[in-house]
């Protein structure tokens, strides 16, 4: 890669209210220059049941505005068709686990009929939730490898792509070097990482961890932050430092998607808000000499 030309939205960038995806959302992307674009699961499910029209709306768009869908966000809180169950791909409770597993199987399904590339996980829900006890982890990594070895399976049949995100404080994959532990022995041209900066520079150095990951990058989610905590700002309203980060994945060839995930409540117009993703990107191309 020498240069950033892939713009990319996910869908689980907020504004004000949450944004959700419907038309008056998928209209103005279309009149934007993002050309890519990810879906999270959870907004396409009504008590825990996928809504065929706004799917069907979804695959329309799609089709009409050319628009690549890079990338099916799986649910990664609470599980929407069992809510007394988190999602929780690595939980010792096996029901838990397996609902987890159905509500994955959910977004393959999905990213499969809309022509998507890259389905992204999360290894366990968010620490505030869960949070991970030091004697429990290694079990929970063993479960949380299991779940990616079953899912592996039909990724590769469907010829798909799976993207473990790394996480923040106790969760599993607070690490690019737990995620790559996660990883191992596993087929790297199927599953690799979504690096998601918010999360990353919370426990270690961005430009470390994209060298260490290197080919098994396969999709970004790109926000900024505090360096104290998880806060989904626009980059250069935070202290991630761009220049670097953005050079390294030129060095690394990465030619995936620049994905924005952002949260925003200062901005209360959808047309402003994905307006300020294009001029951020814009300042990110300017980074490369």
């Amino acid at each position: 890669m020498k240069e950033l030309t892939k713009l990319g939205i996910s869908t689980l960038t907020k504004f004000g209210i949450s944004t959700y995806l419907n038309s008056e959302y998928l209209f103005a992307i279309k009149k934007t220059k993002i050309k890519h674009l990810e879906i999270g699961v959870e907004e396409l499910e009504v008590e825990g049941k996928m809504d065929i029209a706004k799917i069907d709306n979804i695959e329309s768009f799609l089709k009409e505005s050319s628009m690549n869908l890079n990338s099916v966000h799986a649910p990664f809180g609470i599980n929407p068709s069992n809510r007394t169950h988190l999602m929780d791909i690595s939980s010792i409770d096996e029901e838990e686990r397996a609902d987890s597993l159905e509500e994955v199987k959910k977004g393959l399904d999905l990213l499969i009929r809309l022509g998507g590339e890259i389905l992204v996980v999360h290894p366990s829900p968010p620490a505030h939730l869960r949070p991970i006890a030091d004697d429990i982890r290694p079990a929970k990594l063993e479960q949380c490898k299991r779940s990616l070895k079953e899912i592996i399976e039909v990724c590769k049949r469907k010829k798909i792509k799976l993207a473990v995100e790394n996480t923040t404080k106790t969760s599993l994959g607070n690490s690019s070097v737990e995620i790559l532990e996660i990883l191992e022995g596993l087929d790297p041209e199927t599953i690799g990482v979504c690096l998601d900066t918010n999360h990353m520079n919370l426990k270690e150095d961005l430009v470390e961890a994209v060298y260490r990951i290197g080919e098994r990058l396969f999709t970004l989610h790109v926000s900024d932050n505090d360096g104290r905590e998880e806060k989904h700002w626009f980059p250069f309203e935070g202290v991630i430092e761009w220049k670097p980060f953005i050079e390294a994945l030129v060095n690394c060839q990465y030619d995936g998607v620049f994905m924005y995930e952002v949260i925003t409540n200062s901005m209360k117009n959808l047309g402003e808000v994905l307006q300020k993703v294009e001029k951020n990107f814009e300042k990110m191309k300017k980074m490369i000499d």
